[in-house]
């Protein structure tokens, strides 16, 4: 994300961010990625050791993770910082700061206020 938007600063490259339901039956509590991935044929540690590895050499950070959630309600929220002229804001701040509801509890603060979150 901070390559992104560092490159789109030096390049002055337009981002537009596009939101997909990569998984869009998942319930709002989530699923394992063991139940997940059960009805494919995939080496599921060797998939993250690959992913880990990725990342290491591009020196991007990689968490651990052994669920998947439905991101609808974040797409949703992205859509609407964009409609706003504030997804540069909310795609790098979307989950840095904690829980996914506390970042929604944060913006619905500043749609109220019609104000850009800070």
């Amino acid at each position: 994300m901070r390559l992104i938007l560092k490159n789109q600063k030096e390049y002055e490259i337009a981002v537009r961010w596009r939101a997909f339901p990569l998984h869009p039956n998942t319930p709002e509590n989530g699923v394992s990625l063991e139940e997940l991935f059960a009805d494919y044929p995939v080496d599921r540690e060797m998939m993250m050791r690959r992913l880990r590895n990725t990342a290491a050499e591009l020196g991007l950070p990689f968490g651990e993770r052994h669920m998947t959630f439905n991101s609808r309600l974040a797409q949703e929220l992205g859509a609407w910082a964009e409609s706003k002229k504030n997804g540069d804001t909310f795609q790098p701040s979307g989950f840095s700061h904690g829980s996914f509801s506390s970042t929604i509890s944060r913006w619905k603060r500043s749609a109220s206020q019609e104000k850009p979150l800070e």
